[in-house]
């Protein structure tokens, strides 16, 4: 039973990471976006500027760089889907009063983006208040 049960298990973190790696691949390899805010991802508080987002061989990893400034950051990322394809790549931002919390990366023309899990703060937020949703159109 626990051979069973420990060969389930490995199935199932098998099955995880390469789906997690096959919605990281559709990532474009570098996506650019200037950002008009300052914003959070993952427990991270960014500057309002110029940012480059780069898929990482780590299968669920993103590297975001500030391209006006020093910052770096690596963030996990869960896969997610749409139902139609939007020719644009885009950010997805959920927005509290004046704090932005990057939600979403979405490739040009894909239907598999990027999630960005929430945070404890915007967990808090939402509890109480919700997102208005903010758009920003990234390119190559």
């Amino acid at each position: 039973m626990r051979r069973q049960a420990s060969k389930m298990l490995a199935a199932l973190g098998l099955a995880a990471l390469l789906g997690g790696s096959a919605a990281a691949a559709e990532l474009q390899n570098n996506l650019k976006v200037t950002v008009p805010f300052n914003f959070e991802a993952g427990r991270t508080l960014l500057p309002a500027g110029q940012y480059s987002i780069q898929r990482l061989s780590l299968p669920g990893t993103l590297m975001i760089r500030g391209l006006d400034n020093s910052e770096v950051i690596y963030v996990r990322v869960i896969p997610t889907e749409r139902y139609r394809e939007d020719l644009r790549a885009r950010l997805v931002f959920h927005k509290y009063g004046d704090r932005y919390f990057l939600a979403q990366i979405w490739n040009a023309g894909a239907l598999t983006g990027a999630e960005l899990p929430k945070s404890k703060q915007e967990r808090e937020m939402s509890a109480s208040v919700r997102p208005e949703r903010v758009l920003l159109v990234a390119r190559k």
